[in-house]
């Protein structure tokens, strides 16, 4: 009789595990534990940054909508304060159209404090210091009508500073370029 060679197979069955076996599945266990508590981390921070996303994405859209609705969108633009000293009110004028955004009463520290300070022109004519009033570089002798530039006083006739102006620029010649001096420009009458 023939003796027939044994056919040897792998079955997967349960086999009680050694104490070194169980202290290696312990430390296997720990592990997976340790790796899916990270994943699970990993998982919220990128579920939070792309629901952060979404939300910054969504007002974006929400923003962009209103804009093109409304076909404006509002901008940071230079403007600038001007002031109307006759009727005392502040304009804020865009620099780029010309438009006033806004206007409102000129408040009593800021005309305090912007008010031109002007010196007193005096003349011959004037014995006492007159009053006067600026305007620009020039002041005007309400007494005796005549308009002073520097320590020039000229004295024209003249109803505005503009005609005075044009009377002292036909008093004073144009610059000759062979004089070093310059004592030939001031025509006027000094103080």
């Amino acid at each position: 009789m023939k003796t027939e060679k044994p056919i040897i197979v792998k079955r997967l069955l349960p086999c009680v595990l050694t104490e070194t076996e169980k202290m290696e599945r312990g430390r296997q266990l720990a592990d997976l534990e340790y790796a899916k508590a990270e994943i699970e981390r990993a998982k919220k921070t990128a579920n939070d940054r792309f629901k952060d996303e979404l939300t910054a994405t969504e007002l974006a859209i929400e923003k962009t909508t209103v804009i093109v609705r409304a076909g404006e969108e509002n901008r940071d633009v230079e403007c600038e304060w001007r002031k109307n000293w006759d009727v005392m009110i502040k304009s804020l004028i865009r620099l780029d159209t010309g438009e006033i955004v806004e206007t409102a009463a000129i408040r009593e520290e800021e005309r305090q404090r912007d008010l031109p300070i002007v010196e007193a022109t005096t003349c011959s004519e004037c014995p006492d210091p007159p009053i006067c009033r600026d305007s620009s570089e020039m002041a005007y002798c309400e007494k005796h009508r005549h308009h002073a530039i520097g320590s020039t006083v000229y004295l024209a006739n003249a109803e505005t500073p503009a005609e005075a102006a044009a009377a002292a620029a036909a008093e004073i010649p144009e610059e000759d370029d062979d004089k070093s001096d310059n004592s030939h420009i001031n025509r006027g009458r000094k103080k």
